[in-house]
């Protein structure tokens, strides 16, 4: 069985429909809302992919979630054999829902309000597993890349599981911590007798979850845990009886919950070939031979091999650990120590990984003694694993350079390219840039000179190149050895981006605002357009915004042409924080004509922000009954009491909350409270025949509009109790 602590959804428009009337949101909305197709913010950025793992062969529909993109993204898969497709445009910018955190928490730098754009997912029957890097782009710029897994294995959808379902192994189960204080639960049943492995990635598929895993048995009895407290992949394995059933539970240990916090779990019976020196795990050193490549396993709780390797002066060994490779969370540190016990190198993590590998040059001839440790504090498990390798160095070269660069039509930017020599190659290498975006160009005859580490590129972009982005591959040509040799980077995203023609502010630049909670605070903001561009502007909140939202939101909004102060309603739920400053930053979004005539949307992020500081609210509506019980032959009533300031002098309106994700048997028609009363016993209407469950929880909603124009809220819920099941 599968089951979820708070699993519901819905997006900023729909917050607003949830603390608001159709008629209030006519009020606050009307004429100003632009189609969900305008977003974002200079440049995008990537947040998640779900699922986050596909199986070889299959072509998957995936959510993309996105912060700050246009309906003009472009997605590119930095392996070309994969594709991945838009089949929809990004939808309503969404809020995270209850619950918040509050207090100290509250303050933290909250996560992004992402996007979310339906794309296809096309992977040949020929790719390997393994993990693999996504990028977006649009005029305003490049985003780093996220990832996704390539599996062998089945997928099942946390969020697919039917009830009671018992998952067959083995299996890969992709899941979303959602919200905060959220636990999945995934149950399956033991194949036989023996280890089964649980291994969880979200590290390595680029999630901000730190997972807790658990296995319990089905009296619920802790089997066994294992808790990423180093930010890594997590791995468990147990012994399992055949046939019994046993649930996998995930959450974050913290207990943060973000729609970013996609997870893989794998689950799958042990067995782990054994490997040449694995079996070899005494305290003695290993002798090794030159070249040998081996898998080791760290079954001593120290964590800790050594090797010792016989070589003769001058001699250059090339020296790697990595627990990547075999899918493990060893974070090995290599150290070379001489005859005489003294330490002459040590190397922990290499660029953009947490394996180690250096190039040794032996001062003399005799022994030398090579140990691998962990930092991950892995070792005494058979899933501390690593491959180990000691070779020769040969003369040759690696290059790098950034995934992502943006070049401004009619500008400048310089690519940096990062050379590694190995085995004393110290001669020019011939560079070229294949795949550059029209309209774009770099020197000639580039090179990096000998001896040398580091080639800067000058790219630029003519004032009528088309705003567009594109893979381009980085090519080194070399004679080593009298062989002409070709390595390349891996692809850099370049794009050419458009200046915004138009500027956005807030008009109190920073200056805080006493406002009543469960109201809406009307945002002063200036906007300011070049000479010449008339065009709409869309206003919408700015995806990382400062501290958490705890349900803080506002429209799109857009501006005509012949405005240039705006108020931006801003609402304000009633449970803030009265002792927490909050602010709102929107970005103006506008379609622009690149120099080929080809419409874009451009982007300019808010200077600086609009803050308020939340007081007392003006309505508050409650209930003395926080459960209640129903008699199916009776009307159903909730009494109901309500309290207001004084200057709110229209009619109190009351409506039923309804949950979208699921039918419910209760309805009620608006109401509106007497205004010569104190209480009122608000009517809701029970469709015995949807009626399956003996509690539900009903939240009702009080709304006043505040000088005709902005609503002001307050909500309450009670718990309704039946007695009998079904009609």
């Amino acid at each position: 069985m599968h089951n979820h602590s708070h699993r519901r959804r819905f997006p900023v428009r729909e917050s607003i429909q949830k603390i608001a009337s159709p008629a209030v949101i006519g009020i606050i909305l009307g004429c100003i809302l632009w189609p969900l197709a305008a977003v974002a913010q200079h440049p995008p950025s990537i947040g998640y992919l779900f699922p986050p793992a596909g199986q070889a062969g299959q072509t998957v529909e995936v959510v993309l979630g996105g912060y700050d993109w246009t309906p003009d993204m472009q997605l590119f898969v930095r392996d070309e054999r994969l594709k991945l497709e838009k089949i929809g445009t990004p939808g309503p910018i969404i809020v995270p829902e209850p619950p918040y955190w509050f207090g100290k928490k509250a303050r933290r730098a909250p996560f992004g309000l992402p996007r979310e754009t339906i794309a296809r997912l096309t992977i040949p029957a020929d790719v390997s597993a393994g993990v693999f890097k996504w990028q977006a782009a649009n005029a305003n710029g490049a985003t780093a890349s996220g990832r996704f897994a390539v599996t062998d294995l089945p997928i099942a959808l946390d969020s697919n599981l039917p009830g009671k379902a018992h998952l067959e192994l083995p299996i890969c189960v992709c899941g979303q911590i959602k919200l905060i204080s959220e636990v999945d639960r995934i149950d399956f049943v033991a194949p036989e007798n023996g280890a089964i492995k649980c291994t969880l990635a979200a590290a390595s598929i680029g999630s901000p979850l730190r997972a807790i895993l658990e296995i319990r048995d089905a009296t619920g009895k802790l089997v066994a845990e294992v808790a990423d407290t180093a930010g890594a992949d997590t791995q468990l394995a147990f012994e399992a009886r055949a046939g019994q059933v046993y649930t996998a539970v995930v959450y974050d240990l913290d207990f943060r919950g973000d729609r970013s916090f996609v997870y893989m779990l794998t689950l799958a019976p042990e067995k782990q070939a054994v490997t040449a020196g694995d079996s070899i795990q005494q305290d003695a050193a290993t002798s090794l031979v030159v070249p040998t490549e081996i898998t080791r396993s760290l079954l001593r709780e120290s964590g800790e091999d050594r090797f010792r390797v016989h070589g003769q002066v001058g001699e250059v060994w090339r020296i790697s650990a990595s627990g990547e490779k075999v899918g493990s969370q060893v974070d090995p540190i290599v150290t070379v120590f001489g005859s005489d016990g003294k330490e002459l190198a040590r190397v922990d993590d290499i660029a953009g990984s947490t394996d180690a590998e250096l190039e040794f040059r032996l001062p003399a001839a005799g022994e030398y003694e090579i140990v691998v440790s962990d930092l991950s504090g892995s070792g005494g498990s058979s899933l501390a694993n690593y491959a180990f390798s000691i070779r020769h160095a040969v003369p040759d070269f690696e290059m790098s350079a950034v995934e992502r660069l943006s070049v401004p039509i009619g500008g400048k930017a310089t690519l940096q390219l990062n050379v590694v020599r190995h085995g004393g190659f110290i001669d020019p290498i011939d560079v070229k840039l294949v795949g550059l975006p029209n309209g774009m160009t770099v020197p000639e005859n580039l090179q990096v000179p000998a001896k040398q580490n580091i080639l800067k590129v000058e790219l630029e972009a003519n004032g009528q190149a088309a705003a567009i982005a594109d893979m381009v591959s980085i090519l080194g040509q070399a004679v080593i050895d009298e062989e002409v040799i070709h390595r390349a980077t891996d692809p850099v995203l370049v794009c050419t981006t458009i200046k915004p023609p138009f500027m956005i502010d807030a008009e109190g630049q920073d200056d805080v605002t006493k406002w009543p909670r469960g109201s809406t605070f009307p945002a002063p903001v200036l906007i300011t357009r070049d000479a010449g561009f008339t065009g709409e502007i869309l206003l919408e909140m700015t995806s990382m915004q400062g501290r958490h939202r705890q349900g803080i939101a506002g429209p799109d909004m857009r501006i005509r042409a012949d405005v240039s102060r705006v108020l931006y309603p801003v609402f304000l739920p009633e449970w803030l924080e009265t002792t927490r400053t909050s602010r709102m930053v929107v970005n103006g979004v506008a379609q622009v004509a690149d120099p080929q005539g080809n419409l874009r949307y451009s982007v300019s992020r808010q200077k600086t922000r609009m803050g308020f500081l939340p007081t007392g609210a003006m309505l508050k509506i409650s209930s003395d009954q926080a459960e209640l019980a129903f008699d199916p032959k009776r009307p159903l009533l909730i009494p109901l009491k309500v309290s207001r300031d004084e200057s709110l002098g229209q009619p109190v309106t009351l409506t039923l909350v309804s949950d979208q994700s699921e039918s419910s048997p209760f309805s009620a028609v608006s109401q509106v409270f007497p205004d010569d009363a104190d209480r009122y016993d608000f009517a809701i209407a029970v469709n015995l025949a949807l009626v399956t469950k003996t509690e539900y929880p009903l939240k009702i909603r009080a709304a006043v509009i505040k000088d005709g124009q902005y609503p002001v809220i307050s909500e309450t819920s009670v718990i309704v109790v039946s007695a009998n099941r079904g009609p």
